[in-house]
């Protein structure tokens, strides 16, 4: 029924509209709900939902909305909503051609009922004048730039085969082979670890397989690389730089002569993780602080993370610190003990929300004065002062 309504006031509201244009002297606004220009070669292009400076050759007013002030207008072109101030507004409703009353409350669903036939009718009428002039461009051709077109294919199609033999001389001699475009999920068949990088650190590809490398973050700076193997996913095979690379690289891809077998690869994972172990445990013997921090309210909160690179389990971890104000007076000091257990190259937290401790007001410093390690075999170690080693720093 509502949409009988608004076909209903699209009668009403047409008027008489030669000559007629809406721009920023009679109007404050003006937006296309669909706009046709033309483009280089003559064909009408779609635009929707955009702003214009003019409304002009204009067809017919087929519609107003008297509490938004807003006629809807119909060009040769284009279907526009046009934002009218009160003077024009007034114009408008005093129209003896339009009936105001059947607008006298907002339309509900007005752009869908009303503005889509508009669309659909300007669509059609759009349709036949570019089918028109599509044909008369087709015909313009003749068929001897027929010919030169085809005779300006072969040139360019030999000069693209040059081009590509020096692209790829110059691709071999700038890339290093083991480092594959990829950028796309990948999952190791045995471990299950999955990579995203740009580029695969590749050992081999062969059997619809793929081995690649990942060099993994450690603690204090350190990394250590480990190797993984992947069934080939079919979008990486129709994957271009992917495949270029393939083809490229392909001796070198394929020469390696490991079988890189599931027990291959974990033993050499193995002892590269072993290494980066025995790294980590030069720099912190007896282990490090990942990070800590304290505040001060109402009594003094503290709290840390604590890495264990020593071959024994922790009991007990003892922290002593030191506050002191801006110009080094101590306003307190103390101890907080965390209990275990932590076993070797593993972490764990401890935090202490209150306390027993009070600071003066002016303390802005802690310092981390020393670290008493109980072990499970009742053996302690302290950790000095210059030997505490801090991941990241407070």
């Amino acid at each position: 029924m509502k949409r009988i309504i608004l076909l209903l006031a699209v009668a009403v509201f047409a008027i008489s509209t030669k000559g007629q244009q809406y721009d920023s002297s009679n109007s404050l606004k003006r937006r296309a709900f669909v706009q046709y220009t033309k483009n280089a070669k003559g064909m009408y292009e779609k635009k929707e939902d955009v702003t214009v400076d003019v409304v002009s050759n204009i067809v017919r007013l087929y519609a107003y909305n008297k509490n938004t002030k807003e006629v809807y207008v119909e060009t040769k072109y284009g279907n526009y909503v046009v934002s009218l101030d009160e003077e024009n507004a007034k114009k408008v409703e005093k129209n003896k051609n339009l009936n105001l009353d059947v607008f006298s409350v907002p339309i509900s669903g007005f752009e869908l009922a009303v503005a889509e036939d508009v669309n659909a009718n300007l669509a059609k009428k759009i349709e036949e004048l570019n089918l028109a002039r599509q044909a008369e461009l087709t015909d313009s051709i003749n068929q001897e730039q027929k010919k030169i077109e085809y005779a300006s294919k072969r040139k360019q199609d030999s000069i693209d085969a040059v081009n590509k033999l020096q692209e790829d001389k110059i691709y071999t001699t700038t890339k290093d082979w083991r480092l594959v475009p990829s950028g796309m999920y990948l999952m190791c068949n045995f471990c299950r670890e999955f990579t995203r990088d740009n580029e695969l650190l590749c050992f081999k590809i062969a059997n619809d397989s793929i081995v690649w490398g990942k060099v993994n973050e450690g603690h204090l700076g350190l990394t250590y690389l480990s190797i993984h193997k992947s069934s080939i996913p079919d979008y990486f095979k129709y994957d271009r730089k992917f495949k270029r690379h393939c083809e490229l690289f392909r001796d070198s891809l394929c020469a390696d002569s490991a079988d890189f077998s599931e027990k291959f690869i974990e033993e050499f994972n193995d002892a590269h993780l072993l290494y980066y172990a025995e790294k980590l445990k030069a720099i912190a013997p007896y282990g490090f602080f990942i990070n800590w921090g304290w505040d001060y309210k109402y009594s003094l909160s503290f709290n840390f993370e604590y890495y264990n690179t020593n071959k024994k389990t922790i009991k007990y971890i003892e922290v002593f610190w030191v506050i002191k104000n801006d110009v080094g007076d101590t306003r307190n000091s103390g101890s907080f003990k965390g209990t275990g257990p932590l076993e070797s190259f593993s972490s764990a937290s401890w935090k202490w929300d209150y306390s027993n401790y009070r600071i003066a007001g002016d303390a802005t410093n802690m310092d981390i004065t020393k670290v008493i390690l109980t072990y499970m075999d009742g053996f302690t170690k302290v950790v000095g002062k210059n030997s505490v080693i801090v991941e990241y720093g407070n």
